[in-house]
């Protein structure tokens, strides 16, 4: 541990006061956040191997995290979502949109078992699903039809199944491949920027298509 961060300072300075981490326990009045901290130091603790030395733990983060993590099967589009080629903000929308978790209207609904708005937030004709926001929606065919202008992209169904497949069946080499999961997933992230704005742009077929490369960084 960086000792001469300033929030490993403070934590010193204010909790631990020269008491060993692997011994200390959190006093009642501490912040929520401390206790869980806290609390998961006890159960990395518990893990089989933490290994006793003279006066301290045998540590390593990575096997803890894949400690914590526990036997989950790997989702099959791991390998296709996590490139060097794509930007992190890209990644992340992506990585809830394959996960089936972003916050669309239909979802929300479900969830909170309200009568919040469910049509569409960018074309208001249906209700706003994964597929139809991120595939059937007017909007999203424009802008997939933009891509493929832009790139040799994939042909899939309005479906989320149609394009993992499309994905996985992805020709050409390493380089060209990664590519073409880069851009679906930056047309992922901007269909999901429009959805959150007022006004998403509008495309016309006038305009040169390198003016629309913005849209793709």
């Amino acid at each position: 541990m960086k000792k001469d961060n300033l929030w490993v300072k403070w934590v010193h300075g204010k909790y631990l006061r020269e008491t060993s981490w692997w011994i200390y326990q959190f006093p009642p009045d501490c912040n929520w956040y401390w206790k869980k901290v806290v609390q998961t130091k006890e159960l990395i603790k518990s893990a089989p191997y933490i290994r006793q030395a003279p006066g301290e733990h045998a540590f390593l983060i990575k096997r803890a995290y894949l400690w914590l993590l526990g036997d989950r099967p790997r989702p099959s589009w791991c390998p296709l979502l996590w490139n060097r080629t794509a930007l992190p903000r890209h990644i992340f929308t992506s990585w809830l949109f394959f996960h089936q978790r972003l916050p669309v209207r239909a979802r929300l609904a479900r969830i909170y078992a309200s009568t919040t708005e469910i049509m569409c937030g960018i074309c208001g004709q249906e209700e706003e699903t994964l597929d139809h926001l991120f595939l059937s929606c007017d909007w999203a065919r424009d802008f997939w039809n933009l891509a493929s202008q832009w790139w040799p992209i994939l042909q899939f169904d309005a479906s989320y199944e149609s394009l993992l497949n499309a994905m996985k069946k992805a020709k050409g080499n390493r380089r060209h491949r990664h590519i073409t999961y880069a851009l679906i997933e930056a047309a992922i992230y901007q269909i999901w920027r429009a959805q959150s704005s007022s006004q998403p742009p509008q495309y016309s077929s006038k305009r040169r298509i390198s003016s629309y490369s913005e849209y793709f960084i």
